[in-house]
């Protein structure tokens, strides 16, 4: 390639960055508008458990005992003294654990908890929900704290009580702990060129267009850990840049009202930063952007609320002007039994019950018949002291003036809001933040990988569904030999394409959006039928209440197949099923197939599809059309670019012949994307 070559290919790139970097950001920004208009961003009311002025430092390590001494040393040398280090050994094997336990014991300010290694969210979970200060921050045993870094990040969030979460410019340091300067490692922003100085980005909209810039200078209320929860333990390398972005989509992130470098992070060969190939952190970077997407979309889709006050309350005020209040941000508010009727309701339903009540029956725990996940909330409406309440609730909270005591080892609270409003914004953003790490845990359980689960529209007419029951129950499906493996079967079949590959189970879960059970019933027989190694199993899943973007979604995480199958019309073949489950299992790098006019699924104006658990829940999961659950057309065309940027394959056609479709120029996938996502979100 020539050199002229070469730099056409450079600015072609640039191009194609840019433009991804302005749709995603766009995105975020209108996002962000519907947002504030829906629900409002301002938590300066809202007061959470933490001592005042006192900032929590975690700081977990994992054989850092040649750095560890000058870190806790920054620590020590803060010019603020209200402070807190939580050192959490994450099973070091070298001298680790002797040396903060000698530091430990030279200041009471220090705190030393061992444990088996656990990974870092893990590990910062558990350091976060041992924290007791107002303000929250972590750092590595490689890096260091300027000594004005707690004065200036404290007094920052004191002056600007709407903001949540703030970070600072740093410094790049070497392995030695000297200047790092020319170095590669966030080029654009050293002030001035090749410098050891960083000046990062104010706007942080950019935050959602794939750079994690928030660095390691940060600090975050105690609200930010009573509201967002836990740092996700399925994000590992990337656990703080999502921890970022789902406050930006919830809270606020600022930059720093200041300039001064305040923190000193380390390049060397063993930081993540260096190692970032080897984790393969730029593909779960990749990841999360793609759920980012189906975050944002999430958290602008009504929530479903349960109010409900004790028997010793009586008549309320506050009762009505709660229901008022979610009345008129668009919110829907139902009975307990109303919701209790539905059957089979989905576990990723985003529901909030809201019982008030005085103190004291906070020792009671919720109400049994509620769905499952839903967020439980006692309003307490007394003035009594609290210092406890039943385990069964999510989140205690209260309205007024008073403690707030932190009742539980965890986020239980207890928080009290200045007035309604904060009161509902906070909860919301509680349940929010629940159902999006719920999604991502399903979406990482490990699918049974022998069995094939068929998802089927129970709200279609009852004649087709009949139609297509039958065709399920005379399916044949291939049976392991008793003296061949799996494995050696599956091989077989890539030398004999007329070979067979063992599918063990069939699951059919049968999802609706009313609460009509006869469509279920269709297929209840299937269970007493000999399909596949052992009897068929046969699911309902109600999706009423959930959002009709987050249906298919919501369907996808809690089946448990590493295949689905999703159908509209009856299969056409005995062999449909089996037919797929060979050409999945012979080609590992195919994520998803298309339905087409062909005599195995569907029909020509089918929008069925078969594919990967894992690949199509990375990437968010697909769209279902208005009225339907299966994909809309536009999901499908965004589906194929995402899947082919994760390094999948997108084939259509006949199951024993699918035309693999070509992977799309990397322009054209930008374009792909922005237009299919702008057209959805009209």
């Amino acid at each position: 390639m020539t050199d002229l070559s070469a730099e056409v290919v450079r600015i072609k790139e640039r191009a194609l960055h840019s433009l991804r970097t302005q749709w995603l950001t766009s995105r975020f920004l209108k996002y962000r508008q519907r947002r504030q208009i829906s629900m409002g961003f301002d938590l300066s009311g809202l007061r959470c458990p933490g001592i005042p002025n006192l900032v929590s430092i975690v700081l977990p390590v994992y054989n850092g005992a040649d750095l560890l001494p000058a870190a806790i040393d920054s620590v020590l040398a803060q010019d603020h003294p209200h402070w807190e280090l939580i050192i959490i050994n994450d099973g070091s094997r070298d001298d680790t654990a002797q040396i903060a336990e000698d530091f430990a014991a030279r200041d009471a300010r220090i705190r030393v908890v061992h444990q088996e290694n656990r990974k870092i969210p893990r590990t910062l979970s558990r350091g976060f929900r041992l924290a007791r200060g107002e303000f929250l921050t972590w750092t590595s045993a490689d890096n260091r704290l300027r000594p004005s870094f707690l004065r200036q990040m404290v007094g920052c969030l004191q002056r600007h009580p709407s903001w949540d979460l703030i970070y600072a410019n740093q410094d790049l340091i070497d392995a030695h702990g000297q200047p790092l300067r020319n170095s590669e490692y966030f080029a654009a922003w050293q002030s001035p060129m090749g410098s050891e100085h960083l000046q990062l980005p104010t706007k942080t909209d950019l935050l959602h267009a794939g750079t994690n810039f928030v660095g390691a200078a940060f600090l975050y209320r105690s609200r930010v850990a009573h509201l967002l929860g836990d740092y996700s333990s399925q994000r590992f390398t990337v656990e703080d840049y999502d921890y970022w972005l789902l406050c930006n989509t919830l809270l606020s992130v600022h930059h720093a009202d200041f300039s001064d470098p305040v923190y000193e992070y380390r390049f060397h060969d063993s930081s993540l930063t260096a190692r970032a190939k080897e984790l393969k952190i730029s593909t779960a970077r990749e990841q999360l952007l793609l759920f980012d997407g189906l975050r944002q979309q999430l958290c602008l889709t009504p929530l479903t609320w349960i109010c409900e006050r004790s028997v010793s309350l009586g008549s309320s005020t506050l009762h009505k002007t709660l229901c008022d209040q979610l009345t008129r941000q668009g919110q829907t508010v139902r009975g307990r039994r109303e919701l209790s009727q539905d059957a089979s309701p989905s576990q990723l339903l985003p529901v909030v019950y809201v019982q008030l009540g005085h103190s004291f029956e906070s020792l009671a725990p919720p109400p049994q018949s509620l769905p499952n996940g839903a967020l439980t909330v006692f309003l307490v409406c007394d003035e009594a002291p609290l210092q406890s309440a039943h385990q069964g609730w999510d989140l205690v909270a209260a309205i007024g003036p008073g403690a707030t005591p932190k009742l539980m080892d965890g986020y239980q609270g207890l928080l009290r809001a200045d007035n309604i409003t904060t009161l509902v914004r906070a909860i919301d953003i509680r349940c929010r933040a629940d159902l999006l790490r719920r999604f991502e845990q399903h979406s990482t359980d490990d699918a049974q990988t022998d069995t094939l689960t068929v998802l089927v529209d129970g709200d279609q007419p009852i004649t087709q569904l009949r139609a297509l029951a039958h065709s399920l129950r005379i399916q044949e499906l291939a049976v392991q030999s008793g003296s061949q493996s799996a494995a050696s079967q599956s091989a077989q079949h890539a030398d004999d394409p007329r070979a067979r590959v063992p599918l063990q189970k069939l699951e059919v879960m049968v999802v609706s959006r009313g609460s009509e059970t006869e469509s279920a019933l269709l297929f209840a027989p299937l269970t007493e039928s000999q399909i596949g190694q052992t009897p068929p199993t046969v699911r309902r899943l109600n999706v009423s209440h959930v959002a009709a973007r987050w249906q298919l979604p919501s369907a996808l995480a809690q089946s448990v197949g590493s295949l689905i199958v999703a159908l509209d019309r009856p299969l056409q073949s005995r062999t449909a099923l089996q037919d797929l489950w060979d050409q999945f299992a012979t080609n590992p790098a195919l994520a998803l197939l298309l339905s087409s006019p062909s005599p195995h699924i569907g029909s020509a104006r089918s929008t069925a599809f078969a594919g990967r658990r894992q690949p199509l829940l990375q990437m968010g999961g697909l769209q279902s059309a208005p009225g339907s659950l299966l994909p809309s057309t536009l999901s499908v065309l965004e589906a194929r670019s995402l899947l082919q940027r994760l390094g999948h394959q997108v084939a259509r056609g006949p199951i024993r012949k699918p035309r693999t479709l070509r992977i799309l120029p990397s322009r054209l996938r930008a374009v792909y994307e922005v237009i299919s996502q702008s057209l959805q979100d009209r």
